[in-house]
């Protein structure tokens, strides 16, 4: 029985001994490890700074790569109305320009380039007349250049006239150019039922409502122009008015 609690006893005293043993080398390991500890968390540091440099190296390219396509974009657009306005001045180099003789009126001059024309009023002011269907580049082109003070596409489709003055004209034109589409692009009369009209086809035309009228001078129907959406609209004034 001794003998048995002997050898027990020796077993135990090598285990604690194994234990302490392992014990030591646990906290040798962990002491070293705890050393080494700065060093890593200094490396991580330094890991961690240079991700960050990188990313904001990545994100300076990412900015210098948009700004550059931001550049080609403008240098493509800028090249692309260059193009154009080298197309558009061919065309108008090769149009004949020149002056529209006018016989029996005054206090304005018509002159034309291409298929443009100007008219330029006693106050010096321009209206410009561009063919419907016109590129957009040169009638662009044309507006920039005479500056005027309406821009009208012909020919009219819509017209609407606030003088019998202006619609016997109409009509006469009507009449000695045998084009029906004048007279068609008359959609409304000032004191359209408050004369006799001795044109005809006017008169018909107010009768069945072809032709609105837009009221008087004094008090026209303003709601009324406007939803007729005319091309031209036009009005008198006295010369006297003008001083000229």
């Amino acid at each position: 029985m001794a003998q048995t609690q002997k050898i027990l006893y020796t077993i135990l005293g090598a285990a604690i001994l194994a234990a302490l043993a392992g014990l030591a080398v646990a906290i040798a390991t962990y002491q070293s490890l705890s050393g080494l500890l700065p060093s890593l968390e200094s490396r991580l540091g330094d890991i961690s700074s240079s991700i960050k440099s990188l990313s904001a190296e990545v994100e300076g390219l990412k900015a210098a790569l948009q700004a550059r396509e931001s550049q080609l974009a403008s240098l493509n657009r800028s090249l692309a109305e260059l193009a154009r306005e080298v197309r558009t001045l061919r065309q108008v180099a090769g149009s004949p320009a020149g002056v529209v003789e006018v016989r029996y009126a005054r206090l304005f001059t018509i002159t034309y380039e291409g298929s443009v024309y100007i008219l330029t009023d006693a106050m010096g002011r321009r209206i410009l007349l561009v063919p419907r269907g016109m590129a957009q580049d040169l009638a662009a082109y044309y507006t920039d250049k005479y500056k005027p003070a309406v821009v009208i596409k012909y020919p009219m489709e819509r017209a609407v006239y606030m003088s019998s003055t202006h619609v016997a004209m109409a009509y006469r034109l009507y009449k000695e150019a045998d084009n029906a589409g004048v007279l068609k692009s008359i959609v409304g009369i000032m004191w359209g039922k408050e004369y006799d009209w001795y044109l005809p086809e006017v008169a018909e035309m107010l009768k069945n409502g072809s032709i609105a009228d837009v009221g008087p001078a004094y008090s026209p129907n303003y709601e009324l122009i406007a939803k007729l959406k005319p091309d031209l609209s036009t009005s008198t004034r006295d010369p006297t008015e003008l001083n000229l």
